[in-house]
Parts: structure tokens; sequence; C-alpha cells
């Protein structure tokens, strides 16, 4: 069930089954309205946070748009697409200098993680 491609211009491992990573697979993208609105809204060079990063759906595709001058920063706190989210950062080896991930959750002070 696993497959690498490319789309987007990102190289991708991804395991079909699982619905962010088949929408990648069958459509090039994930949440295609969220994709339009941050490349509007996010200028070349600049910075970004992904909160729930997941496998880098958006992380990736945001790295390429800002550029070698831009910044994302990418918190996953799920063990496993984190690992993911290493793997497709390993196979774009051109935008890892723009990348900042984070293996943590965010929580409201005093939160607790179950």
């Amino acid at each position: 069930h696993a497959v690498v491609c490319r789309r987007g211009g990102v190289r991708w491992a991804l395991d079909l089954r699982e619905g962010i990573e088949l929408s990648i697979y069958l459509f090039g993208a994930f949440e295609r309205t969220t994709q339009h609105a941050w490349k509007r809204l996010l200028p070349r060079g600049g910075t970004a946070i992904d909160v729930g990063a997941n496998i880098g759906a958006h992380t990736l595709p945001m790295a390429r748009h800002v550029g070698p001058d831009g910044r994302v920063v990418a918190i996953e706190p799920t063990a496993r697409a984190f690992a993911a989210l290493q793997t497709n950062v390993q196979l774009n080896p051109e935008l890892a200098g723009r990348l900042a991930l984070h293996h943590a959750a965010v929580l409201a002070p005093g939160g607790t993680l179950p």
C-alpha cells in the first residue's frame, strides 16, 4: 500500500490506506481550498507555522512556496505522522533548510496530553 511519487513538485512516501495520503496521490494535494488560501496569503520569503503538520501535506508545499529565504515550522504530536513527515523531508533535501520540525503538542496552559 506504500508508494513513492512526485506530486506538485514534491516527492512523497505515501501510505494509500490513509485518507490524507490517498488524496495527495490521487489529486496532487490535500485540502485544495486551504492550499489556495495560504498561497494567496503567504509571501515568498515568509514564515508559516503548520500546527498538526501530519505527513507534511501543507508543510512541504509551503516550504517550496516560501523559497530559500522563507521558513516553515511544522509541529506534529503523533509518532507515526512525525516519522512520515521526516521521511518526506528526507525525500526533498532541497527543502530541509527551510523547515523546522517539532515532535510536540501545542496545549493550552495547564493542558494535558492524553
